[in-house]
């Protein structure tokens, strides 16, 4: 009890800071949820930078990597969520 009372004093009420099990396992969940979202979204972001750099490229380059204009237009083409 007074320990409770003693993080009252530090935290305030003690209501925002005390979380059930379930209410942390819950905020838990939603942190990991918005860092997957984030991670797919860096990756759909870094893919359509990819194709537009590689769009970008002269014939020349293209040749010397062993790639077509036309292979690089499908790929560009692609959305950017698809692979």
């Amino acid at each position: 009890m007074e320990r409770n009372r003693q993080e009252a004093a530090l935290y305030g009420t003690g209501a925002t800071f005390m979380r059930s099990s379930g209410q942390a396992q819950a905020a838990h969940l939603r942190g990991e949820a918005v860092g997957e979202a984030m991670a797919t979204l860096t990756l759909w972001q870094g893919r359509r930078r990819s194709r537009q750099q590689l769009a970008d490229l002269s014939d020349q380059i293209l040749q010397d990597i062993g790639l077509t204009r036309d292979q690089v237009e499908r790929e560009y083409v692609k959305p950017f969520w698809r692979a």
